[in-house]
């Protein structure tokens, strides 16, 4: 059976837009991506992230995929160009820009296994690394979350395609970075522990972040995600998981699970401060209290989707 999927991105667009077009159906083994865009702003390196890790799953699946550009290329989709996407996906986009060293302000949309993992958290570190007045606390506490992030897709996701990894630095101090893996989701994952398997998909995602909640399989001992929220916390950040139907929110001020479109693996981003230098023992000394909300989840929502898109590349 053959299937086509129609995206229309402009620079509001959000992942769980993205996510409601995409088709998850046995059935099917040939589908036909369409993509057209609004020409003349920004387009979020994330959303094509997750189209990115879409395709890749269908090709795991042995699915024909074809993609689609339904229009002209202009300056809007040269970022896109710029961070991968066509490349990844084999598409013979003529890119008619110069590419500059990326170094220290973005990672390019980079599939990571076992063999590459922790290159790739040492680019994002690098990008730190070239902010001035960022002391070295910071980067430590990055290194360290992220290592767990993509290390936890690795041992548990159960993916049949490699995760994908993409950040952005922006210049008003700002580091966006996307994790997306194409496995069995956070609540099957953990569900494997009998000691949790009576807990809602909500509920479970809430107790992850808690200090020495793991999986029964895979290893690892339960901090990953707890000192990852920490730091979060601390660099007045957001920390977002998309997962298996559900997506939290989280940072300093509130906590909150809200019904989102079906994703089959996790997407899991970070979206912070720079120029907040944060204290490394603060991180891993922090104790268990969760916070109390203390604003409204709409206005958190806009902050997580909000980009400034200056000049990046």
């Amino acid at each position: 059976m053959a299937k086509e999927i129609i995206l229309n991105i402009n620079q509001s667009t959000t992942i769980n837009a993205i996510v409601n077009k995409l088709i998850y159906d046995d059935d099917i083994d040939d589908i036909t991506i369409k993509l057209s865009y609004e020409p003349g702003h920004f387009l979020k390196g994330e959303i094509f992230t997750v189209i990115n890790a879409y395709i890749k799953h269908l090709e795991s699946k042995k699915v024909i995929c074809r993609f689609e550009l339904l229009q002209n290329p202009c300056y809007s989709i040269n970022y896109i160009a710029r961070i991968n996407f066509f490349k990844n996906i084999n598409y013979p986009f003529v890119e008619d820009f110069n590419r500059h060293n990326s170094e220290g302000s973005l990672v390019e949309i980079s599939e990571f296994n076992s063999k590459n993992m922790y290159d790739v958290v040492t680019r994002i570190s690098y990008i730190l690394s070239t902010v001035s007045d960022i002391d070295k606390d910071t980067i430590n506490c990055v290194n360290y979350c992220l290592g767990e992030l993509v290390a936890n897709v690795e041992m548990h996701s159960k993916s049949n395609s490699n995760g994908l990894i993409y950040a952005q630095y922006f210049r008003n101090n700002i580091l966006k970075i996307f994790i997306v893996d194409n496995g069995i989701g956070f609540y099957e994952s953990f569900a494997e522990n009998d000691e949790f398997n009576h807990l809602s998909e909500e509920d479970l995602l809430k107790k992850s972040l808690e200090e020495k909640f793991k999986s029964k399989n895979g290893g690892g001992q339960g901090y990953g995600l707890f000192h990852t929220k920490e730091f979060i916390n601390l660099s007045e950040g957001i920390l977002s998981i998309n997962t298996c139907g559900k997506t939290l929110l989280s940072n300093k001020d509130y906590l909150s699970v809200i019904n989102s479109n079906y994703w089959q693996g996790s997407i899991i981003s970070l979206k912070f401060k720079t120029n907040c230098n944060v204290d490394y023992s603060q991180v891993f000394s922090a104790n268990n209290d969760f916070y109390q909300p203390k604003i409204d989840l709409q206005e958190l929502m806009e902050e997580y989707n909000n980009t400034n898109n200056e000049k990046l590349w």
